[in-house]
């Protein structure tokens, strides 16, 4: 059997239970099937630690340690619990990001007092505006207010606003725009917008006037302050992010 160390002594086999050795060889399976992100041992109910492999010990029989992929796994999962797809992700360093100083001095009050920090990411191409979306709601969401986050782009709250226009529910899109405790909202283009849709996430986004939001977008805020007129003076204070 694999997780016998060769010369395994009468002492150090017994030195573990057999419910010990038994979920030793469960999680030797779940790893061997773990998949590329990682966390085929989330939530195992095992007696070894979840993010935890089992290597043979000379001494103690078996023992544990921690996964490589483990730390990463987290990220993603976080990242899923956030919306984000599942090819997107990634986190990459908030360093990376353009003009770092002005994004980290808004991020520095948040560190101090848990004020909420608008972001408005411009430049760039979209495939860059998706990294930054993802990195700063990350960092913010989980990393510093510690409350989780939620990541959206405009085609597909469209199609989830149209499909509960008359919802009432506290489960509904409607509700999780509004009250996440940050927001990321990607290709804010009101020019291609039905006016339905115009009008329904300029009051969205007003009422988020005291939770952290990072909106991307294609157009200036003085553009974007014409067609979203009551959302028009929190972009205007928002910290901008320009990505080139």
């Amino acid at each position: 059997m694999p997780l016998f160390p060769a010369g395994l002594g009468q002492s150090e086999f017994f030195g573990e239970s057999l419910d010990g050795w038994l979920d030793a060889a469960e999680r030797a399976r779940q790893c061997a099937h773990c998949p590329p992100y990682g966390g085929a041992c989330d939530n195992s109910q095992n007696a070894w630690p979840d993010g935890h492999v089992i290597v043979p010990d000379s001494a103690k029989g078996i023992r544990s340690e921690p996964c490589k992929k483990w730390q990463g796994y987290v990220v993603w999962r976080a990242l899923g619990a956030g919306n984000v797809p599942e090819p997107f992700r990634t986190v990459a360093p908030l360093s990376d990001l353009p003009d770092y100083a002005r994004i980290e001095a808004g991020l520095d009050e948040a560190r101090r007092s848990g004020a909420s920090v608008w972001y408005f990411v411009t430049g760039g191409d979209a495939r860059e505006h998706r990294h930054a979306l993802v990195t700063l709601a990350y960092e913010l969401g989980v990393t510093i207010y510690k409350r989780g986050f939620w990541y959206d782009w405009s085609a597909r709250v469209a199609v989830g606003l149209r499909e509960h226009m008359t919802d009432d529910d506290n489960l509904d899109l409607r509700h999780k725009l509004r009250s996440a405790p940050v927001l990321a909202l990607d290709n804010v283009n009101p020019t291609g917008w039905k006016p339905w849709f115009v009008e329904a996430m300029d009051e969205i986004l007003y009422a988020r006037a005291g939770r952290t939001t990072i909106l991307a977008s294609s157009k200036s805020v003085a553009e974007l302050t014409k067609q979203l007129p009551l959302t028009g003076a929190l972009l205007e204070s928002a910290i901008e992010v320009r990505l080139g």
